[in-house]
């Protein structure tokens, strides 16, 4: 009897012991993400994101890959099959959805059982019927992750009419004339924007918005349509941009034109970039708004969860929105610390996981300085 006991007790321990290595191997091996940045490596909004994502991942000891497709949706699609084709796949892949590219991604994706985020834009309607929402037709698809961008839009025209009257910058007619940039047609969020402006507007008898047209989220094309726009409509007082890298271009559209930004013309854009924050410090911008930067962050906190067997879609679901703020002059001291390296090393991302943080009951997806 004793010896039975004792053979019992050793195929017990056996068992133990290789569990135990079992288990260690599992959580020894990293979790592996891989992440396309719809841009290149410089630019101004995009870095940010990519900056906070890396650092979501080393503290969650994440091993993240960026792979950077250069403003083209083609060669997204092209990195995203090489990705997702190699024998060491990542666990998780992160993407900004492009029209009739995303679709493709989210299916190659879901072929080799590899799960996909998708952050910071919605999806274009003409890819919507098609594609459901995350896990109904792609059961790997896990979430979507996007800003508030119509939200976004009207705040900023918003900001800038209000300004523009505080600054009595209204024309001969008694309106604040306006124009407007925005970014490509190839994912949702230049339209979704310029429907915020409209919307904003469409709500005012004393605003006039003339046109908006496309300068393709360049500084460049942006400047030189701000030159053809002001000369087409000398009375604008007002420029609303989809982005802060557009704004800039205006503003040297404006230099070009002996005109003062902040003081004869407001400007103002979207993304909360350091360079945006800049000129908003400095007078040159009226506003930014923004509020997305981080989401790459938090995705890396959701998908580290879901990879550890929390699944976030039980207290969020599979459509999450960030908040959108307006950053003018006088809030934007705090939001200039957020971008600061020692201050992105000094948050710990583990404390917004469930699974890091055994003592976190609800997923607070904002930083302290942006209430």
């Amino acid at each position: 009897m004793i010896s039975c006991f004792l053979r019992l007790a050793k195929v017990a321990i056996f068992l133990l012991f290789s569990l135990s290595i079992v288990i260690e191997n599992v959580y020894a091996e990293k979790m592996k993400v891989a992440f396309i940045n719809p841009t290149h490596l410089n630019d101004p909004f995009w870095s940010m994101v990519t900056n906070f994502m890396q650092s979501a991942a080393t503290d969650l000891d994440i091993e993240l890959q960026v792979y950077y497709s250069q403003r083209n949706r083609f060669k997204t699609l092209e990195i995203a099959q090489e990705i997702l084709e190699s024998p060491n796949k990542p666990d998780y892949l992160v993407f900004h959805f492009q029209a009739q590219m995303g679709a493709r991604i989210l299916q190659a994706a879901e072929d080799v059982r590899v799960y996909s985020f998708v952050i910071n834009n919605n999806i274009p309607v003409s890819d919507r019927q098609d594609i459901g929402k995350p896990r109904d037709k792609f059961k790997y698809w896990l979430g979507h992750m996007q800003p508030e961008d119509q939200r976004a839009g009207y705040l900023l025209a918003s900001t800038l009419v209000e300004k523009a009257i505080e600054l009595k910058k209204i024309a001969d007619d008694g309106k604040v004339h306006m124009i407007g940039l925005t970014g490509t047609s190839d994912n949702t969020a230049s339209g979704d924007r310029n429907k915020g402006a409209q919307e904003f507007v469409s709500q005012r008898s004393d605003v006039i918005l003339h046109q908006i047209v496309n300068a393709s989220w360049d500084k460049e094309k942006a400047a030189n349509a701000t030159q053809v726009l002001m000369e087409r409509y000398p009375k604008t007082s007002v420029v609303w941009s989809a982005s802060d890298v557009m704004s800039l271009g205006a503003i040297e559209a404006l230099k070009e034109l002996e005109l003062h930004a902040g003081k004869d013309v407001l400007v103002g854009g979207i993304d909360g970039s350091l360079q945006g924050m800049e000129a908003v410090s400095l007078g040159a911008m009226a506003a930014t708004v923004s509020g997305h930067f981080i989401e790459g962050a938090w995705a890396m906190v959701l998908l580290y969860d879901h990879n550890y067997g929390v699944d976030f879609v039980d207290e969020l679901g599979t459509d999450i929105h960030s908040k959108m703020e307006v950053i003018r002059a006088e809030n934007i001291t705090p939001y200039l610390d957020l971008l600061k390296p020692d201050y992105i090393d000094q948050i710990d991302f583990k404390s917004y996981s469930k699974v890091a943080n055994s003592k976190l009951k609800r997923y607070q997806l904002t930083l302290p300085d942006e209430d």
